[in-house]
């Protein structure tokens, strides 16, 4: 059957083939899933059911879930530790429907990884009270034929500040949605993402951030490379709503093309409802430096490796403010694997 999917929230030139993707799938059958495990859980209220509940999201797949995951973080209480849940797929269905309230006061950093071969689709709904402080890691380490769905949707209290970092490497379709609602006063959120396509491999990323309250900053950093044949569509939306004033949005997108073949569509864009504000939004797509290139073989490494290196290069800022070494060492080796 035929989705037509991942939408922009402003409509562009339809001969720009960024405004929606069509994507020829089955709808696969839900089953009971247990094949997740969680660490370093200090004991939180986590509470997990495999009710069956019809996810709303922006992506505009209509789905119901096999797992819902609730994660209720006091008021007042601080984590150092990251709490990770790991997911494994062995040739099934996940469909993950995870909401998160951090309370007032409180700080808390979460990893979820998901790998293995399957459908997977996450609902990720994050609510931030005043001064609290999260950063959720979403880890997308699924194999090529698999296809994989993530919808996010945030909310941010006054002088609250919330961190996505977003792993964007399993699966033959990607297709991911954030929409994020800074409704308080002096909130802060950033998103982070590196992806990477090989292959005949499809990435679309669709994100929204709405800057209601007065003093909101966001920052979106995006780092990807793409190989053989391999798609992304990039669509980033800044929206400064009437009354947000002396607010700050940033985007930027640095896409490296390995392969001749591949294919990098970006539309980054700025929506201004205020006066006084400041944004700013950039993209960049080509090959990689060749005269860099050439200096590294210089030092006696091979040409294979000399890549490797540079594409490492540039997602190293983005991940190594992902708070757990495993999974940094684990995003490096799917680099090299890939």
């Amino acid at each position: 059957m035929k989705y037509v999917l991942n939408p922009t929230p402003v409509r562009t030139a339809n001969n720009f083939g960024i405004n929606d993707i069509t994507l020829n799938f089955k709808l696969p059958k839900t089953t009971k899933f247990d094949k997740m495990s969680i660490e370093d859980n200090k004991d939180l209220p986590i509470e997990i059911n495999d009710d069956s509940m019809v996810l709303d999201n922006r992506i505009g797949l209509e789905i119901k879930s096999n797992k819902n995951i609730y994660i209720n973080i006091p008021e007042g209480k601080v984590i150092k530790d990251t709490i990770r849940l790991l997911f494994k797929l062995e040739s099934n269905t996940l469909i993950d429907n995870v909401i998160i309230d951090v309370g007032k006061n409180s700080k808390v950093k979460l990893l979820f990884v998901y790998e293995g071969t399957g459908f997977h689709f996450l609902k990720q709904k994050v609510k931030v009270h005043e001064y609290a402080n999260a950063h959720i890691t979403i880890s997308n380490m699924l194999d090529y034929d698999s296809n994989s769905f993530i919808a996010i949707e945030n909310e941010l209290e006054d002088n609250s500040k919330l961190k996505h970092s977003l792993v964007e490497f399993g699966g033959k379709n990607r297709v991911s949605n954030y929409h994020s609602i800074q409704s308080g006063f002096c909130t802060e959120n950033n998103v982070d993402t590196i992806y990477l396509g090989n292959k005949d491999e499809l990435i679309d990323i669709n994100y929204l951030i709405e800057q209601f309250g007065q003093k909101s900053k966001c920052n979106v950093r995006v780092q990807g490379a793409l190989n053989d044949n391999a798609q992304k569509h990039f669509k980033g939306f800044i929206d400064f709503k009437e009354g947000c004033t002396k607010s700050i949005g940033k985007e930027n997108e640095n896409c490296t093309l390995i392969s001749d073949k591949a294919i990098s569509r970006s539309l980054p864009v700025l929506l201004c409802h205020e006066e006084d504000v400041e944004g700013a939004h950039g993209v960049s797509t080509g090959k990689i430096d060749e005269k860099k290139l050439f200096y590294i073989m210089t030092k006696g490494i091979p040409y294979e490796a000399a890549k490797k290196l540079i594409v490492k290069a540039n997602f190293s800022s983005i991940i190594k403010d992902i708070p757990n070494d495993n999974c940094q060492s684990l995003i490096m080796k799917r680099v090299d694997e890939i």
